[in-house]
């Protein structure tokens, strides 16, 4: 529009001043063109009665865009659309691994704290208690240890928002000035969304809990399977060779859009390997660790207690 119309706006009723601007951070215009104008009111003069007073001397504002309030940002910085739709996509690509993870890694937690008290379940269960009560008990424990657990984060939680949020807007990925959104809700969201996670993490060492015969109460300890069945090893051998397959697919792509495409199903075929072969690998750390601890010779007892504990059950450690 042509930098002219600005001395025009300026003389509207209830305006102090009119000045053109560019419609990009930091850009240039043309000689004699600007991008928009910034209208200032005066004292008591409301934004809604200035914009229909700018309205009416634009004889009804054909083919200009008037804005007021908020919706000022994407007329200021006409790049705002975009950058905020890169933001929402990289949200969206984000929440769901964060997710994923946070379960696997609460269902493995889950699954050996379960494990180590299958003693104390098959006494509950020999003294009457259900397959229901059983794994009612848990799945409570769970939801309200993931509840604790979201209270406790979310100070954390918001600062490092905070600092992400200032970060992507430095790079460009978010319009400049962004700021995270911090409310006490956020305290409410976080709790109910980690005893949800953690509930659904349990469900699967929940029923194997309740499953527990009582005569395993009886015993001291019980026989336990020390290496993963052939068949679980074997799949997750086939995790891992996708898993790099896909590594060197993603990296072969040359845009950006290609590699964040295939990063979702790279961290879930990566995971999936993970989480099946994971007694060998834990096996595998303990021999790494084993010369270390021999040599160093100042051990603690306990420690080389937990490493034989481990050597002979890494599922129970996986």
């Amino acid at each position: 529009m042509p930098a002219s119309l600005a001395q025009r706006l300026a003389q509207v009723p209830g305006a102090v001043s009119a000045a053109g601007e560019s419609g990009f951070p930091n850009g240039a215009v043309r000689p004699g063109d600007v991008d928009l104008i910034a209208v200032t009111a005066k004292p008591g003069v409301s934004p809604d009665v200035l914009a229909s007073r700018i309205r009416a001397a634009l004889h009804g504002g054909q083919g200009y865009t008037i804005a007021t309030g908020a919706a000022r940002g994407d007329m200021a910085n006409l790049d705002a659309a975009v950058e905020r739709s890169n933001g929402q996509a990289l949200a969206g690509t984000l929440i769901a691994p964060i997710v994923l993870i946070s379960l696997f890694v609460l269902a493995s937690t889950t699954a050996l704290a379960v494990n180590l008290r299958r003693r104390r379940f098959a006494l509950l269960r020999a003294v009457g208690a259900t397959r229901g009560q059983v794994r009612r008990a848990i799945l409570a424990e769970l939801a309200v240890c993931g509840a604790a657990g979201g209270a406790l984060g979310w100070l954390p939680g918001a600062a490092l928002g905070a600092l992400g949020v200032r970060a992507l807007a430095a790079h460009q990925m978010l319009p400049a000035g962004s700021a995270a959104w911090l409310s006490p809700w956020l305290a409410a969201i976080a709790c109910g969304a980690s005893a949800l996670v953690a509930w659904l993490s349990g469900q699967v060492a929940a029923r194997r809990g309740s499953r527990t015969a009582p005569t395993q109460a009886l015993r001291e300890t019980a026989a336990e399977r020390k290496w993963p069945n052939p068949v679980r090893v074997l799949l997750g051998i086939l995790a891992a060779g996708g898993s790099g397959t896909l590594m060197a697919f993603t990296l072969g792509q040359k845009s950006a859009a290609g590699q964040l495409a295939l990063a979702f199903p790279l961290l879930l075929a990566s995971m999936l390997a993970v989480a099946l072969l994971g007694p060998l690998y834990v096996a595998f750390t303990v021999w790494l660790a084993r010369p270390a601890v021999a040599l160093g010779g100042a051990a603690s007892p306990s420690a080389r207690l937990a490493l034989a504990a481990i050597a002979v059950q890494p599922r129970r450690a996986a």
